[in-house]
């Protein structure tokens, strides 16, 4: 009669152990996710921060050029026929 208390003891004890282990589990998941998250802001910031300053010479180069006048005004051409309702192709082999 004792080996039994003591095999039903062991049972619900390790059945305890096994619940607590399951939740432990779910909550390193949700703690890996915020850091693979976390992890992948950090990088795209990085990225962004080292692009910015590039786009910014570029910039520069591109005014002292007048690059970027040349640019502004394909832009508003192109803007203004898709809005027209014309499509580029039709615009482009009519010469306009």
């Amino acid at each position: 009669m004792e080996n039994a208390k003591i095999y039903a003891e062991n049972v619900i004890r390790n059945r305890k152990e096994a619940l607590n282990l399951r939740r432990f589990g779910v909550k390193m998941g949700a703690l890996s996710s915020k850091l693979e998250s976390a992890y992948r802001t950090q990088e795209i910031s990085n990225t962004i921060s080292q692009s910015v300053p590039m786009l910014k010479n570029c910039m520069k180069k591109m005014d002292s050029l007048g690059v970027s006048t040349y640019l502004f005004t394909c832009i508003l051409w192109f803007t203004q026929t898709s809005n027209a309702g014309f499509g580029l192709h039709w615009r482009l082999r009519k010469g306009l």
